[in-house]
């Protein structure tokens, strides 16, 4: 259970590390940001926290695969027909 004080530091952490974030180039935000998320789910196992489970949509995931298919083939035929 998490205390009052435990929440401000917490909050203050997150800060920090979003100002951090804000402050590099958006390629290193990224991958900051990924390393975050994993290190909270290693913490999660470290501490044998139970871990949340994501429900994957197959279907779904294949209309986002095929509208990136879409934006990627448009963007490949205007450059090579010299639209850009």
């Amino acid at each position: 259970m998490m205390t009052c004080r435990m929440y401000i530091t917490t909050g203050i952490c997150l800060t920090r590390i979003k100002i951090v974030c804000l402050t590099v180039k958006p390629q290193w935000a990224v991958l900051l940001c990924c390393a975050m998320l994993i290190g909270k789910e290693l913490y999660k196992l470290a501490t044998k926290q139970p871990l949340n489970w994501k429900v994957i949509n197959i279907q779904v995931e294949a209309k986002a695969l095929a509208i990136l298919g879409i934006l990627l083939g448009t963007y490949f035929l205007s450059k090579w027909t010299g639209l850009f």
